[in-house]
């Protein structure tokens, strides 16, 4: 990235802690499509699933992602990298776009759920202790759920999710399985 690509995570005195459109430095490096292998759903599961795993270990940065426009060369660099993985694959440019915008959303979104706080409310999340003293008259689901843990395995919820997200765009989508140009096991 260059320098002004670059922002402190934290506010430095007199300046804001964040700019718009910018990602915090080597954030989005790494593996994200690097190396993509199989059908493009397997990929953007692959994705998903990286993202949210950098996400989860730099969470400072989850609301910069969360609520600023991808705007960055770097992001724009990542997103164009998945659109060519997929457009390799024989996804159409409209369903590759659609296909990202969402994961990416909902991967955000449901990260900063599990672990962020949302800007400028601050302290506002529910306390444990809440949520186990549900009446159980009145919300006796929630109660079961939150009194025995039932249904509320984050990593479980994640990948159940995606898979359903990702299946409902390739039932929708044009190309079937692995009917692109890239060969399961060709690098990207």
């Amino acid at each position: 990235m260059r320098g002004h690509d670059a922002l402190p995570l934290r506010p430095q005195q007199g300046r804001p802690a964040r700019r718009d459109g910018r990602t915090p430095p080597g954030v989005l490096r790494g593996d994200l499509f690097a190396e993509p292998n199989g059908p493009w759903t397997e990929v953007v599961r692959e994705f998903a699933v990286s993202l949210r795993r950098m996400l989860l270990d730099h969470p400072a940065v989850l609301t910069v992602l969360a609520t600023r426009p991808a705007a960055a060369p770097a992001t724009l660099t990542l997103i164009e990298r998945g659109i060519t993985v997929l457009r390799e694959d024989g996804v159409p440019l409209a369903d590759a776009l659609a296909v990202l915008n969402p994961v990416v959303m909902w991967t955000l979104g449901r990260t900063l759920s599990e672990v962020g706080e949302t800007p400028h409310h601050e302290g506002t999340e529910p306390r444990p202790e809440q949520l186990s003293a549900l009446d159980r008259t009145t919300c006796p689901h929630l109660a079961r759920a939150f009194g025995t843990g039932e249904g509320l395995d984050s990593e479980r919820r994640f990948h159940r999710t995606l898979r359903n997200l990702l299946a409902g765009y390739a039932a929708e989508s044009d190309v079937t399985e692995g009917a692109g140009n890239r060969p399961a096991n060709a690098p990207g």
